[in-house]
């Protein structure tokens, strides 16, 4: 007789682009999504409706709220939100360009890009402590017990969820980019990850080229 396996599939999606003034540090504000945020949720729809998932868990802040709304429109499953999922605060430098926190906090800057894992803009977050709590995320996800999922987030956290499956560090992980819109797909088989899937963003290719390059948010 063979042996049982336990497998596990997850969609990662990073949420539609949101209505946010410019290139700013947007963190866990919660701004809506903008008209180009809608159409690129729109279009990961049409790209993921053959898939039937068995859940769907989303970051508690609007933009990503509204994304898992689009795609699974019709569907007749809950999103789950989980401010766990959330992305990496900024703190008081939430709604600043790199150009206005440079100029209000240049020493708290250099700190921060000097040890980013350790270290934390005033009133925010390391990226240890996002780490820790997108691996509490994952494993509450993961005791649900189903399969497929669905899972709308952040590029933070899409970071630290892919980046702890490959076994990158901390630090590296931030060398990896996640573009709104845009979906992986992980496999857990007996306990190890596999990633099948990386940033696919085909869907919103061809004239719709641009949206890739759209400011923070």
């Amino acid at each position: 007789m063979g042996q049982s396996t336990t497998r596990c599939r997850l969609f990662l999606v990073r949420h539609g682009q949101a209505e946010v003034p410019g290139s700013v540090y947007c963190g866990q504000l919660d701004p809506p999504l903008s008209a180009l945020g809608r159409e690129q949720a729109k279009r990961l729809q049409s790209r993921l409706q053959g898939e039937e998932f068995e859940a769907v868990f989303s970051s508690d802040l609007t933009r990503a709220v509204q994304t898992a709304g689009i795609v699974v429109a019709g569907r007749g499953v809950e999103i789950v939100k989980m401010p766990e999922l959330r992305e990496l605060s900024f703190g008081e430098w939430e709604g600043l360009s790199f150009g206005d926190i440079e100029s209000k906090h240049p020493d708290q800057l250099q700190r921060w890009i000097a040890d980013p894992v350790g270290s934390y803009p005033p009133g925010g977050e390391s990226l240890r402590a996002l780490d820790d709590r997108v691996r509490s995320a994952l494993d509450r996800v993961m005791s649900s017990g189903l399969s497929p999922v669905l899972v709308v987030t952040h590029g933070g956290p899409l970071r630290s969820l892919a980046g702890n499956a490959l076994g990158v560090p901390l630090l590296q992980q931030w060398v990896m980019e996640f573009d709104r819109g845009g979906f992986s797909v992980m496999d857990r088989r007996d306990g190890v990850w596999s990633i099948r899937v990386l940033n696919d963003t085909c869907h919103l290719r061809g004239r719709e080229k641009r949206w890739l390059e759209a400011p923070a948010g």
